[in-house]
């Protein structure tokens, strides 16, 4: 692994399992402009070009989540944060297969992509 490499590292907890999480990916600064594009078209699955490119959304998998959890609920977009608030706004069948589409081109992603993936669980209690 020879170059110049870019980490980027998100957390996660799950308050019901009690579980923390770490996890990340090493991208290569030779490969980062075509991640980009590759995330850049994501956003576009959720939402309007226009807005990716003014707002610069970032993808949250807890926001996210909690849209599609909560499909069927008329109420959500009232609890959904920031620019999920939009997604929010589409119909039951359309945030469903949004989701279907975002999940499965980012699997795509690091399928296809000269990428690291690294992750670490913790169970909280066992500390």
């Amino acid at each position: 692994m020879k170059g110049e490499y870019y980490l980027f590292l998100d957390e996660s907890e799950d308050e019901e399992n009690n579980v923390f999480a770490m996890s990340g990916v090493i991208v290569n600064i030779e490969n980062l402009a075509a991640l980009e594009e590759e995330i850049f078209q994501v956003k576009k699955i959720i939402w309007e070009e226009s807005y990716v490119r003014k707002y610069h959304p970032i993808l949250h998998s807890n926001e996210f989540n909690f849209v599609k959890k909560n499909a069927t609920n008329q109420d959500r977009g009232r609890y959904s944060k920031g620019a999920y608030h939009n997604f929010a706004k589409h119909s039951t069948e359309e945030i469903l297969q949004i989701y279907h589409d975002v999940y499965h081109k980012l699997t795509q992603i690091v399928k296809n992509q000269s990428i690291t993936t690294l992750c670490c669980a913790i169970q909280k209690k066992q500390l």
